[in-house]
């Protein structure tokens, strides 16, 4: 966790830490090839929707990320609003 650590200025931020190794698994379980995975400590009740360049896009809450299919992006800079 020493890794995590020095993210944080060596303050330990997190109960219980997960390694990168891991998240990676954790993550790739969840999604398909090209997913954009959005880290969020927020209750899945507090999100009423999701938009991508001013449009509403559907999700899935997995594991306190939020998945978002990447056929929603466009190359480049893309805004995305969690609402």
């Amino acid at each position: 966790m020493k890794k995590i650590k020095n993210l944080f200025d060596g303050e330990a931020v997190f109960d219980s830490p997960k390694t990168e190794k891991l998240m990676q698994r954790i993550i790739s379980i969840g999604t398909k090839e090209n997913d954009i995975v959005l880290d969020f400590r927020q209750r899945a009740d507090y999100i009423h929707s999701v938009t991508i360049k001013n449009k509403p896009v559907p999700y899935k809450i997995e594991n306190q990320h939020i998945v978002i299919d990447a056929s929603y992006f466009s190359k480049g800079q893309n805004s995305i609003f969690i609402l």
